[in-house]
């Protein structure tokens, strides 16, 4: 609660003050340069009380948006684990029902395959060439169909297993990959300058005696008359 003092209604009678003749403002109780009191001192002076207002500001809104906003988050990550778990309980469940039944059927011709070997024994043994060539055809045949069995419960795990990792990429789980080095660029070679002319020194002279006094010859005596 403060309390608000409100300035008269009716303005000054001068529009300047009469102590430092300064200008004055509209309804200024005081001069502002000197502090002379312009205004009749018998004038009443009136309070208002300011109301309280939010504004638009509700108390512990911010922390209820907060709040929303986490049990948002929550329930969300609650839905993705949630189909990832179905997801995976499925893929399993499918796998294992389609492994069951390649087992199954790799079961039956493995029995076949141990009669086939009975009854080849018995062709060999007692001679028929025939039959024992259409039971090694048999055979053939069902070792053929085993091996694809096999192959197909190994196609079979890495069907269910591709299934389970794309159910968790759209899951949003993420893994930290390395990142690649950058290749460094080797340095460009230093151009070199252009080999020049040969320089071949010049031969040095052969070292000569230093010259000797000058011999001056003496000159002849007149001859005699």
């Amino acid at each position: 609660m403060s309390a608000v003092a409100t300035s008269p209604t009716t303005s000054t009678t001068s529009t300047t003050c009469p102590s430092c003749h300064g200008p004055l403002p509209p309804g200024a109780r005081f001069c502002a340069g000197c502090g002379t009191r312009v205004s009749r001192s018998d004038e009443p002076v009136t309070w208002e009380v300011a109301s309280k207002r939010t504004f638009g500001v509700l108390p512990g809104r911010a922390g209820w948006r907060a709040t929303r906003a986490r049990s948002s988050r929550w329930l969300a990550v609650v839905r993705a684990r949630t189909r990832l778990v179905v997801e995976v309980v499925a893929a399993w469940i499918d796998a294992q029902v389609a492994r069951l039944h390649v087992k199954r059927r790799v079961s039956v011709l493995g029995r076949e395959r141990a009669r086939c070997l009975q009854t080849l024994g018995a062709a060999v043994h007692e001679g028929r060439k025939n039959e024992t060539k259409q039971v090694k055809s048999r055979l053939s045949e069902l070792d053929a169909a085993i091996s694809s069995g096999h192959d197909e419960l190994g196609r079979i795990d890495e069907w269910m297993h591709e299934r389970i990792a794309a159910a968790r990429r759209e899951d949003g789980s993420t893994q930290v990959a390395e990142q690649a080095p950058v290749p460094v660029p080797e340095p460009a070679p230093v151009p070199s300058d252009p080999p020049g002319p040969v320089i071949v020194p010049e031969p040095e002279p052969a070292p000569h005696e230093p010259p000797g006094p000058v011999i001056v010859p003496e000159p002849e005596p007149p001859a005699a008359s």
